[in-house]
């Protein structure tokens, strides 16, 4: 029900705008996945190959001198060994200056940061190796596949125009480091001052007590569970969100637009970024409306865990919701949403009050 849900869209809805963007991509790599959003800003993944989730994760900024950072997490069991000294070998052999690297406890087990520096040398080495393996004492060693390694970094390289270039990450070639072209800026959207909250209507319309009959929406949750969401857009729009769908982890509101007595009721879309190979949905899974910034926010989980899925929001430009930020991680493999790599992002330029 869930992917159908996010991929369905209403006729008749009230059409949101789509964000100007640059082209944004979402894809993988053998063993590999690696996104770039809208300003070039690229993030490679890959992960272990046994039962212990660990991951790499290799991200690098747009331009001249584009700044290249990188990290490792291995998420342990609770309550077992931790591991603060870790030594890095590909393909059985101890790679020179990583053989005591501190860890640092994380959301959900170790964090190995490297500088910029460790980076390069790093990415320099794994692209003609196929095993990354971690070792620390007490622990059984924890191997992360490099199969597809070298096409996603190459790929990130094409991507920020750096193939050919002495400073990309595979592609190098003879051209200045300066020839790489700067990555397209942010897009700005104009939002509205928050409108008064006070005074709001004390009544819900017919349209949102008689949601239970809404052809698109099952499996509905009591409403004192899920409340429904209520809000000013504007001194003469209500805002108007009701739980549609519930499941184990992934509860779905669906948001209608409608003047304060519950008339001329509009039901709203809302747009995926271009890359996520979602179209449009009226759905917002566990969603979380601020009606200071005019932000709607959803999380929607790939499992229960929460490690793979999308983080999405939204902003009102005054006559739509069009999409502010959009995280995407494909692979349920224990990557915390704090890495999650970004596949679209806009600045929100809200007028003052």
């Amino acid at each position: 029900m869930l992917q159908a849900m996010l991929r369905l869209s209403l006729a008749g809805c009230l059409t949101l705008a789509a964000s100007a963007a640059q082209a944004q991509v979402n894809t993988s790599f053998k063993d590999w996945s690696v996104t770039c959003d809208n300003t070039l800003v690229c993030a490679a993944f890959g992960f272990s190959t046994g039962p212990a989730d660990a991951y790499i994760k290799v991200e690098r900024s747009p331009g001249p001198g584009g700044r290249l950072q990188s990290g490792l997490v291995i998420n342990l069991d609770e309550g077992g060994p931790v591991a603060t000294r870790w030594t890095l070998k590909l393909d059985g052999k101890a790679l020179p200056g990583f053989s005591a690297l501190q860890s640092q406890p994380g959301d959900w087990g170790q964090v190995i940061g490297l500088d910029e520096a460790q980076s390069w040398k790093l990415v320099g080495a794994i692209k003609d190796a196929t095993t990354l393996t971690l070792e620390a004492p007490k622990l059984d060693p924890i191997s992360i596949s490099l199969s597809g390694s070298s096409a996603s970094l190459r790929f990130v390289d094409d991507q920020q125009g750096r193939a050919g270039l002495s400073d990309a990450l595979v592609a190098k070639g003879p051209g200045s480091p300066f020839a790489a072209p700067e990555g397209p800026g942010r897009p700005v959207i104009e939002v509205p001052a928050a409108p008064d909250q006070t005074r709001l209507p004390s009544r819900l319309p017919a349209f949102i007590r008689d949601i239970a009959r809404d052809e698109d929406c099952d499996s509905l949750g009591s409403q004192d569970d899920f409340p429904v969401i209520k809000a000013r857009l504007a001194p003469d729009l209500m805002l108007w969100g009701a739980i549609c769908s519930s499941g184990a982890y992934n509860f779905g509101y669906k948001f209608f637009a409608s003047d304060d007595a519950g008339g001329s009721p509009r039901a709203v879309t809302f747009p995926y970024s271009k890359g996520a190979q979602e179209a449009d949905t009226v759905y917002v899974v566990n969603a979380d409306f601020d009606p200071e910034s005019l932000i709607i926010s959803a999380f929607e989980k790939g499992r229960g865990l929460g490690d793979c899925g999308s983080l999405l929001q939204w902003v009102w430009n005054g006559g739509a919701f069009v999409l502010l930020r959009q995280d995407i991680m494909s692979d349920c493999r224990g990557v915390v949403t704090e890495h999650w790599p970004t596949l679209f992002r806009a600045t929100a330029d809200q007028a003052m009050p």
